[in-house]
């Protein structure tokens, strides 16, 4: 993971790093499923929000799944669909995945963003990239429209908040 992310151009920290890796729901079935590697998009994302590259807000209510090769590629896990049952059953609806893996992950029950890397996986998560599924952040199915990021709310976004 550790490559990967050097790789893609960003900076690991200078400092230990323990990921405890908890299985989903009743049986860990997530991690048990899909094998830990499913986790290490997620874990990557959540490192580089923990050392100040990413921007935390972004990974409020972001799910992913995707193993991350050495050159920051995101690859598909072993049982793609089970990992990503085990993450809408509690009721996520979009789920970052490999781009490789998006019918299976769309099978499941998700809407599926699909990535190639993890600079991709940022730029989504930031609202810099735009994607057939609609907005991560909008949530609601919304098609591709102008970015969207916590700092600034696409007009769907703002429509979203103004009607709540």
């Amino acid at each position: 993971m550790r490559a990967g992310v050097i790789n893609n151009g960003w900076q690991w920290p200078m400092c230990r790093v323990l990921a405890d890796v908890t299985p989903l729901g009743e049986g860990g079935h997530a991690a048990g499923v899909a094998g830990a590697s499913a986790l290490d998009l997620a874990i990557a994302c959540t490192v580089l929000a923990a050392a100040g590259q990413l921007f935390g807000p972004w990974l409020d209510g972001a799910l992913m799944v995707g193993e991350l090769g050495l050159d920051g590629a995101v690859r598909v896990p072993r049982d793609l669909p089970g990992a990503v049952r085990a993450i809408v059953a509690p009721g996520a609806v979009t789920v970052l995945v490999p781009a490789a893996g998006m019918n299976d992950a769309s099978l499941a029950g998700a809407r599926a963003i699909g990535v190639r890397s993890l600079n991709e996986a940022a730029d989504v998560l930031a609202g810099h990239q735009h994607h057939p599924a609609g907005c991560a952040h909008c949530c609601h199915g919304a098609a591709p429209h102008e970015p969207c990021a916590p700092s600034v709310l696409c007009s769907a976004c703002r429509e979203n908040r103004r009607a709540q």
